[in-house]
């Protein structure tokens, strides 16, 4: 009989992808699938020793043009700022925002011009960019059980390099968006799931105000 270590070498070559590859590439498929209500909530570190909260949540969807795209809003840790970006997938480029919208405590929400959406939805890119990078970059280091606010949760961690830093992510297709932690090395500094649930609703409930709309008050 042949060895299980040697078999599992073979099926690999067999397949073209070495072993933990299909692995990755599952979890990545399942921070890829979008449900209007996902959301995610995470606590932010390495801002002056402050820690900072960020939600993500999908809030709605629409078949635009014959695509059909999502409202992606997040709740940013600076000044009770709100953003919500159309895409048509998650991750996404730049490019890949249709419409902005934003909205600062109390003041009317307010809808950005087209071609500001590309501009403005970079902004965004700190959730997205990493999915990117540790789905298509990364260096596999393998399955762990790790312990967040949001639980116990058994993820694949894989390294990354992001802004010219070494970074870890630990990813399970349990969680909406597909990350459960990420941490700068070696401070071990990042971000944490908190929590997560499935019963998100949009934050704006105002008709948008368009910049540069003359009739705005």
């Amino acid at each position: 009989m042949m060895p299980r270590l040697m078999t599992t070498t073979l099926a690999a070559l067999l397949c073209g992808q070495p072993v933990g590859a299909q692995d990755l590439e599952g979890v990545c498929e399942g921070a890829q699938e979008l449900s209007v209500g996902q959301w995610a909530e995470y606590e932010v570190d390495g801002f002056g020793g402050t820690k900072l909260k960020a939600r993500y949540a999908i809030v709605g969807d629409e078949s635009t043009e014959g695509d059909s795209r999502y409202w992606l809003e997040m709740t940013l840790p600076t000044g009770g700022m709100l953003m919500q970006l159309q895409i048509s997938g998650y991750p996404f480029p730049p490019d890949g925002v249709h419409k902005v919208l934003m909205k600062v405590g109390d003041s009317p929400a307010m809808e950005y011009p087209k071609e500001m959406a590309a501009q403005m939805g970079s902004e965004g890119q700190n959730l997205s960019e990493p999915i990117v990078k540790a789905c298509s970059e990364s260096e596999l280091v393998g399955w762990e059980t790790v312990s967040v606010p949001a639980g116990e949760f058994r993820a694949l961690r894989v390294k990354v390099t992001i802004g010219g830093g070494e970074k870890e992510i630990w990813l399970s297709s349990e969680v909406p968006f597909g990350m459960v932690k990420m941490a700068e090395m070696p401070d071990d500094k990042g971000l944490v799931l908190v929590a997560h649930g499935m019963d998100a609703k949009s934050s704006i409930t105002e008709t948008p105000v368009k910049l540069g709309d003359p009739n705005r008050r």
